[in-house]
């Protein structure tokens, strides 16, 4: 028996026996059931999902007495993200070199203006899009030739939940 001529869908006889349709999508070769959502998307969707739940309540806060008065309520700099905007973030060796945070301030300060909340907004998103990228890079490195293994799957999600929750990315 066949199963309905609808694209996706194949022979009946051809998985394993049974009469109930099923999506060659959702198989693999060896007719085996594949989940619509990788495993490591999980875990990498949970890493960045705990980093948002515990890094949110920076929404609420204010500026800090550190550094935000110099590079962010006093910055006669940011306002237009122009050429001489550009040259300044390139050029300026303050204590340290970071372009790609002076563009970062930038562009809060181009959606936000001066609000802290949309600084500390941006930073708590940023973390969670890191989370998810260590549970990435964890994957890439613990995975085996040969294949995916159940521990490669379980590191990458511990080193994605630790980096999300570890408070070393508290300044």
């Amino acid at each position: 028996a066949t199963t309905p001529t609808r694209a996706g869908y194949r022979d009946a006889s051809t998985s394993a026996g049974s009469p109930l349709r099923s999506r060659v999508s959702r198989e693999g070769r060896s007719g085996a059931f594949r989940p619509i959502v990788s495993p490591v998307a999980l875990a990498a969707f949970l890493a960045a999902a705990l980093a948002v739940a515990l890094s949110s309540p920076a929404s609420s806060f204010e500026f800090v007495n550190w550094d935000d008065w110099e590079y962010v309520l006093l910055n006669p700099h940011l306002g237009a993200l122009d050429l001489e905007f550009a040259r300044w973030s390139f050029t300026l060796f303050h204590a340290n070199w970071h372009p790609a945070t002076l563009w970062s301030y930038g562009l809060d300060y181009a959606l936000w203006e001066r609000d802290p909340g949309g600084y500390h907004l941006t930073n708590v998103l940023l973390h969670g899009a890191n989370s998810a990228l260590a549970v990435w890079l964890a994957w890439r490195l613990f995975r085996r030739p040969e294949g995916p293994t159940p521990a490669a799957l379980f590191g990458a999600a511990f080193v994605g939940l630790v980096f999300a929750s570890h408070p070393l990315h508290v300044e």
